[in-house]
């Protein structure tokens, strides 16, 4: 599309409704379905869940208790009942459909490797009964450092098998990183690789666990075990290190599941988000798990269906999609047909709380549309009323969710402080919110990545997608600074398309062009440009370290981030900037 049709779509606010082919494949039959059950949650909260707990999961002991608030906010959902999630995700299939291919794994080198629910319940179980033959039982913390790989999906089934709680920590962490994680949760034992292919460059990973370990903090760890992955010669310490061949050599390959309490801690995952310490969100069994198979429920069977070689559905993760990026994706990736699922969620949610339900929701460019079923969310003001349609204010949920997040481990008071504190008995993501005549919500960004520039607030979001409206604009990221004028002032981070040039001519250009786009009040103060933005591995941008750069303080944690050179380089420009 032209940037005049883009502009008459945004201008327009266009509605993309689904196509005919979607509509007819849909799961529920369309708005008046989830109408439908959108108000059955509403007038009856607790059954609502329970008859999806009840229908769509298999229970050893059947819970009679749904919700227990008594504790608010640390709810429990099904607490009487119990159940083991690997036997929900894999027995279940032995029955009716033990050859069905359950894992297509496409290695770096493009080999495809295929796995049926029987196999993969084998090498689970193998898995699992060495892991027992360790002395790892229930209620110990592994962490799983390994490569993506069905090993590493067999390790997160086989911990769950035996009631043990995983932490999955992303193979491209420093030593630093790791340490914190392990030394956090006090694992009992690390599962690696010996390393990784990723763009046909070997990453080693025992090494690195090594480091960590050295490091001290990590005296918890008693075992490390190794999936031969490259082949790379690595240190094995023996009484400690095993290789997982040896390991699941001979042993059984059925493992009876280890029953355990609805609440009990399926995995804790470590996010950094874009502020401060890494936080261990602690994840509960059942609650988590209902909420994967009611998302597996309303989209895969569209994949499923269909002939893989061409795109049936498009989705982003990370950061809010701009309207701009929206067409393009839509036109250009989509084909103008494959409905894009553009969803707001967090670590901490554990499942997507707003989205578009394929072939049901008409999707509009840079929102992520309407909440999901049994959701219940508001956007509300600073003193939480709720804001009508049309207004912005804060993102909150109302009621808790059984897939929620049960505490940050070890620390339950930071849990309470970080989302319960904003809005007495309501989760506050630290989200801005718009909502527009239609109820459609529209995410502006953490709380933190408003601006406030001479009384106004200026949300981030909006002054970003002004800047990518240009022509010469690929990406990019604003800050709010400190400014003895105005409180706070405006400082744009800017990636060009290929072969454009930046200078101080086109610096201006942009700065007049946010300002003729959204009011001079949201003309950057500073403008520079740099050749990537500081993101974390699921595409956040960094925006902490960005105003760090700003404003001229010593960096935080760069640890997390995918791409962690590119953050003395932003400094450099900057320093330069400021300098003329």
């Amino acid at each position: 599309m032209s940037s005049a049709e883009i502009e008459s779509v945004l201008h327009e606010n266009r509605v993309f409704e689904p196509s005919p082919e979607f509509v007819k494949q849909a799961n529920i039959s369309g708005m008046s379905a989830y109408q439908a059950m959108c108000d059955e949650a509403e007038q009856d909260y607790e059954g609502f869940w329970a008859r999806h707990a009840r229908d769509n999961l298999l229970w050893q002991k059947p819970f009679k208790n749904v919700l227990d608030e008594s504790d608010a906010p640390f709810f429990k959902w099904f607490d009487d009942g119990e159940l083991n999630v690997s036997y929900n995700c894999l027995d279940r299939h032995l029955n009716g459909q033990p050859n069905k291919i359950a894992i297509i794994f496409e290695a770096d080198d493009g080999k495809i490797t295929k796995i049926t629910y029987k196999q993969l319940f084998h090498k689970v179980c193998q898995f699992a009964n060495g892991l027992k033959d360790l002395g790892i039982k229930p209620g110990d913390r592994v962490v799983i450092y390994m490569p993506m790989s069905i090993e590493a999906v067999a390790a997160m089934q086989a911990c769950a098998r035996i009631g043990a709680t995983h932490s999955v920590v992303f193979g491209g962490f420093s030593a630093k990183s790791l340490q914190d994680r392990i030394g956090d949760a006090g694992a009992v034992a690390v599962l690696t690789a010996d390393g990784q292919m990723r763009g046909g460059k070997e990453i080693p990973l025992k090494p690195t666990v090594d480091e960590a370990i050295s490091m001290g903090g990590c005296g918890s760890v008693k075992n490390i075990v190794v999936y031969k992955r490259t082949g790379s010669e690595i240190n094995m310490q023996e009484g400690r290190d095993v290789w997982l061949s040896d390991l699941v050599q001979n042993q059984p390959d059925a493992c009876e599941p280890t029953w355990v309490k609805a609440e009990h801690p399926l995995f804790i995952l470590y996010t950094s988000g874009s502020t401060g310490k890494p936080k261990g969100v602690q994840h509960s069994s059942a609650g988590y798990l209902l909420h994967a198979i009611l998302t597996m429920k309303w989209g895969d069977e569209h994949v499923d269906k269909h002939d893989l070689s061409s795109l049936r559905v498009i989705g982003t993760v990370g950061e809010p999609i701009n309207p701009e990026a929206w067409i393009w994706y839509h036109e250009k990736i989509g084909g103008g047909s494959c409905p894009i699922v553009d969803t707001w969620w967090q670590t901490e949610t554990g499942a997507i709380m707003i989205t578009p339900l394929p072939g049901v929701i008409a999707t509009k460019p840079g929102s992520a549309t309407v909440p999901f079923p049994g959701v219940s969310a508001d956007v509300v003001d600073d003193e939480g009323q709720s804001v009508p349609l049309g207004g912005g204010g804060f993102l909150v949920i109302n009621d808790p969710w059984p897939a929620m997040a049960r505490t940050i481990y070890g620390d339950d008071q930071r849990y309470v402080d970080t989302y319960w504190s904003r809005f007495e008995g309501r989760y506050f993501p630290g989200d801005g919110c718009k909502r527009d005549e239609d109820g459609y919500f529209w995410l502006l960004g953490r709380v933190d990545d408003i601006m406030l520039v001479s009384g106004h607030n200026i949300s981030t979001t909006e002054v970003e997608s002004a800047l990518v409206s240009h022509p010469s604009v690929a990406e990019s990221a604003v800050v709010g600074r400190k400014d003895e004028l105005t409180g706070q002032a405006i400082a744009a981070f800017v990636t060009l398309r290929g072969g454009v040039k930046g200078d101080e001519s086109l610096i201006a250009e942009l700065r007049d062009h946010v300002a003729n786009t959204l009011g001079p009040i949201a003309k950057p103060k500073s403008l520079v440009f740099t050749n990537d933005l500081p993101k974390t591995r699921s595409g956040k941008i960094m925006r902490r370290l960005l105003q760090d750069i700003s404003e001229d303080r010593q960096l935080g944690d760069v640890t997390t981030l995918a791409n962690a050179d590119i953050v003395s380089e932003i400094a450099e420009k900057a320093k330069e900037g400021s300098q003329k």
